[in-house]
C-alpha cells in the first residue's frame, strides 16, 4: 500500500476523512479524537461549514459552574459518563453521515466524559 494511505487521518472507523480541519499540532490522548483551532469553532458556530456538514452538536464536559459561567453557543453541558449514555449513545440518532461531534474540555486533558 502506498505510503500517502497512512498519511491521511481517517476518522475513527476509517471510513472517510474528517469534515472540519483540524490541528495537527495538538497532542490528544485519544488516537480517534482530533483537535480543532478556536478559529475553526467560531467557523463553525457561524455557518462556514455548513455545505459540508448538515448538523453538529457541542458537548460541553466542563463543571456546571464553568459552563454556567460562559460557554460556546449551541454547546450542552454534560458531565458523566452516564449522563453521555443516556443523552446520546443509548438511543443515538443519526440523520445523517454529515453529524459532527465535537467535545470541549477546555484545558483539561481528561474529563468526566472521555472514556465514552
Amino acid at each position: 500500500m502506498d505510503s500517502s494511505y497512512y498519511d491521511t487521518p481517517l476518522i475513527g472507523d476509517n471510513s472517510r476523512e474528517y469534515i472540519l480541519p483540524y490541528d495537527g499540532n495538538c497532542n490528544s490522548e485519544h488516537c480517534d479524537f482530533k483537535c480543532i483551532s478556536p478559529e475553526t469553532m467560531a467557523d463553525l458556530v457561524r455557518g462556514k461549514f455548513e455545505k459540508e456538514i448538515d448538523e453538529y452538536l457541542i458537548v460541553d464536559t466542563r463543571y456546571p459552574y464553568e459552563y454556567d459561567g460562559g460557554h460556546i453557543t449551541g454547546a450542552v453541558n454534560v458531565v458523566t459518563k452516564e449522563d453521555m449514555t443516556q443523552k446520546y449513545l443509548a438511543n443515538p440518532v443519526i440523520t445523517s453521515s454529515r453529524q459532527v461531534v465535537i467535545f470541549h474540555c477546555e484545558f483539561s486533558f481528561e474529563t468526566r466524559t472521555a472514556d465514552v
